[in-house]
């Protein structure tokens, strides 16, 4: 039951095991190469794009969508974001291991499901249950541990599962997350949201109109310097500087800020090139 699968990889690392399970390290290692595939080789990167997929109904950003699925040139990823993205899949793949070595089902690794005639790759099935596997850092987890993603969102990770699970007619899927910075793991079920069926026709429908729809999100305040600034969703979009196009950067210790309108100049370096991420 996913109710002791914390509890049942922590006492896998706390105690030891006496031999490894084969077959699950087999698995492990062949869906570690999978990753690198994934992550390094150039023909991943050179696939035509397509917007409509599963993983993509939760998006906030339809606009986005729409450059992508046009193949429209966003920004390129960052050396050390691409390296975020590889640990980040590694971390999950680490996670399955350890689920599987701790005595758990873990079946349908990437299998293809189908919800309104969009398809999509579900991370797995454990005992039984549609599983998210997420690696998060330690702000993001809490919402996972303390049960608030719901309220908090802005990635539309609930609306993602929740296709997921309604393609495989379930109502209880889970995210299983993992807080790559400490270490702890938590189970976080949800309730499938009622209008999923709905919301992936929308989107589906913004997607193929002829014209880009509406930029969803405005500017929000910056404290209280008058400066305007990309909220949370935007600020990690590709295609921020089409939707912006006076948009500058300036380099704070906590990560970059995307202004729109200065009306007092941060006492910070701005980034004049690509060289600052």
């Amino acid at each position: 039951m996913l109710e002791t699968l914390v509890d049942d990889v922590y006492s896998v690392l706390d105690d030891g095991i006496e031999s490894l399970n084969e077959e699950a390290l087999d698995l492990f290692l062949a869906d570690m190469k999978e990753v690198l595939k994934k992550q390094l080789l150039q023909e991943n990167r050179e696939r035509e794009p397509n917007a409509i997929r599963l993983s993509n109904m939760g998006k906030p950003c339809t606009r986005s969508l729409w450059y992508k699925h046009r193949g429209v040139e966003g920004e390129q990823l960052k050396p050390w974001t691409r390296l975020k993205f590889l640990y980040g899949d590694i971390i999950e793949q680490l996670l399955i291991y350890l689920i599987r070595e701790s005595g758990h089902d873990v079946t349908d690794e990437q299998k293809v499901v189908e919800l309104s005639d969009v398809k999509g790759s579900i991370d797995c099935k454990v005992d039984g249950i549609v599983c998210d596997i997420k690696s998060a850092s330690t702000y993001s987890f809490k919402k996972f541990k303390d049960g608030t993603l719901h309220r908090d969102d802005p990635f539309g990770y609930v609306r993602q599962l929740s296709a997921y699970a309604r393609a495989e007619r379930q109502t209880n899927p889970c995210f299983i997350a993992l807080d790559k910075q400490h270490g702890h793991i938590a189970v976080l079920p949800i309730e499938v949201e009622e209008n999923v069926d709905r919301n992936v026709e929308y989107v589906k429908q913004e997607i193929l109109q002829p014209v880009a729809p509406d930029r969803p999100f405005a500017d929000i305040p910056d404290g209280k310097s008058g400066n305007m600034k990309l909220d949370t969703v935007c600020s990690y979009c590709e295609f921020k500087k089409l939707c912006w196009p006076n948009l500058r950067t300036f380099i704070y210790s906590k990560g970059p800020e995307f202004l729109v309108h200065v009306e007092v100049e941060p006492k910070v370096p701005e980034a004049r090139d690509d060289k600052t991420g």
